[in-house]
């Protein structure tokens, strides 16, 4: 895997703390700087909008189509496609309106009206599901990391592996 700015596995700084509703932030490269950048895949709880919530939303979504995540169920020998698409945000200033910190439970919108948040139940759509793919709407800017990187544990400005991004 790779992601849109590097075709090997290799380590960002993202966050994924407790008790902060907008987490995890899932970034091409270190949080700090893809804030800037235009840079930044994921985030929660609609941030982005309000007084002082900075450009993370921003810089990406308004230029890119809005934002997807992806999840799929790898095996070792069969690698390659077979992703589905089970959260997206519209084109505009604000992240998901999730505040599941990507555990995929949070259920709202119209699955595929993509002129609106919407968000289905991640494992009634592939059940153990082990990767997620981040990407933009236009499919410019994406990464692939595991399940167990993006949310296994809690963790705040952490080196996290990517295993791909574009």
């Amino acid at each position: 895997l790779a992601s849109s700015d590097n075709a090997s596995p290799y380590s960002a700084v993202w966050l994924n703390r407790a008790n902060q509703v907008e987490d995890p932030w899932v970034s091409i490269i270190d949080h700090g700087p893809a804030i800037g950048a235009g840079k930044i895949l994921y985030g929660e709880a609609s941030y982005g909008g309000g007084s002082g919530d900075g450009d993370h939303a921003a810089n990406i979504l308004p230029s890119s189509g809005g934002a997807d995540v992806y999840i799929k169920r790898s095996c070792a020998q069969l690698y390659g496609g077979g992703w589905t698409r089970v959260r997206h945000v519209p084109a505009g200033i604000t992240w998901h309106p999730a505040t599941d910190s990507l555990a995929g439970t949070e259920v709202y919108g119209t699955e595929s009206i993509d002129s609106a948040p919407w968000s289905v139940d991640f494992e009634s759509k592939v059940a153990g599901y082990n990767e997620f793919l981040f990407a933009t709407g236009d499919c410019t800017k994406w990464l692939a990391a595991t399940t167990d990187a993006v949310i296994g544990e809690t963790y705040g400005s952490a080196s996290r592996p990517i295993l791909a991004s574009s």
